[in-house]
């Protein structure tokens, strides 16, 4: 699967070129047919810029989103800022969970992010093909911020419980 052009300016080292490219295509398409918000957010969480993660999950057009995309950035960024045990932070968690249990076995590394990635032309809600999406930036976010792994590791019951048999 090709990496877009943001991801990869991110993994060369220039994130600002990358968080200036996807606010130059908010810019061009409001509504962000393409789901720049989505990669946008994931970098946002990669870097730990959760000022700008607030702002962008907070515009009035992309708040009533409730994908895998939106609530584990989010949910990672409420960690951050209010550490494991804040009843919001409990419901961040539960709500992503609930929008993809198979995300956190890639975070944690217990099932292996295939590389590269299989092409994916479109994905499913709550499916594999989703958390493929995600699982590599969502990794390298969770690793990033101090204890999120043995967070999620901690809620295990949490995601292991939704996960289809």
């Amino acid at each position: 699967m090709a990496v877009d052009k943001p991801t990869r300016l991110f993994d060369e080292g220039k994130q600002e070129q990358a968080f200036a490219l996807c606010l130059k295509r908010l810019r061009a398409n409001p509504r962000d047919g393409s789901g720049t918000r989505f990669i946008l957010a994931g970098l946002y969480a990669r870097a730990g810029r959760w000022a700008e993660l607030k702002r962008l999950l907070r515009r009035p057009t992309y708040r009533d989103w409730h994908t895998s995309f939106w609530s584990y950035p989010q949910a990672l960024m409420l960690f951050a800022e209010k550490g494991p045990t804040d009843p919001a932070v409990v419901r961040a968690l539960a709500l992503a969970i609930e929008n993809n249990p198979l995300l956190p076995e890639y975070i944690l590394g217990s099932k292996p992010i295939p590389d590269p990635l299989p092409e994916i032309g479109y994905y499913s809600p709550g499916e594999d093909s989703e958390a493929l999406l995600l699982a590599a930036p969502m990794k390298d976010a969770f690793e990033r911020v101090p204890g999120a792994r043995a967070w999620l590791t901690a809620h295990a019951d949490l995601w292991r419980a939704k996960r289809p048999t």
